[in-house]
């Protein structure tokens, strides 16, 4: 039984590593990733809304809150609440992507490909969990994770 506060999931709703929405199961978090047709950045864009009620067109009016510009597929990072992070690569049964603390070794996300035998409908079955102490993180995850999902995607 799942005890204290529940983590953050995030539905990828197409797989795609420049086009998709991340929708809180909830209703409390949606991202957006998308790369505009005139620049080869990738964007995170905050949408405030579920993306599957409002399909609103590209936000490449509004502000981006990441922009990222492109080798090893376990990296660390330094968040900006000072502690170091690691994301791994299949280092978790289950898990297609990893991520924890430095020193302490503590789970703090993890991104899950749908299994094989299960249907979905309208979306790719993908997650992003992140754990609600680590919610204040949730745009470093993100940027984080499109940037090794790239680097895995292009054997960078």
């Amino acid at each position: 039984m799942q005890r204290g506060p529940l983590p953050y999931i995030l539905e990828d709703r197409t797989g795609t590593n420049t086009g998709s929405d991340f929708d809180d199961i909830y209703d409390r978090l949606f991202f957006r990733v998308a790369r505009s047709p005139a620049q080869t950045a990738t964007m995170i864009y905050n949408m405030h809304r579920r993306a599957s009620r409002h399909r609103d067109s590209l936000p490449f009016t509004q502000d981006p809150i990441v922009v990222l510009d492109f080798l090893s597929l376990s990296r660390k990072f330094a968040g900006s609440d000072g502690r170091e992070y690691r994301w791994s690569y299949r280092s978790v049964d289950g898990q297609e992507w990893t991520c924890t603390t430095g020193a302490e070794n503590y789970l703090v996300a993890h991104y899950d490909l749908k299994k094989p035998d299960v249907r979905v409908y309208g979306v790719s079955g993908h997650t992003l969990t992140i754990y609600e102490a680590f919610i204040h993180m949730a745009v470093e995850l993100m940027t984080s994770l499109t940037i090794m999902r790239h680097i895995a995607q292009h054997n960078l």
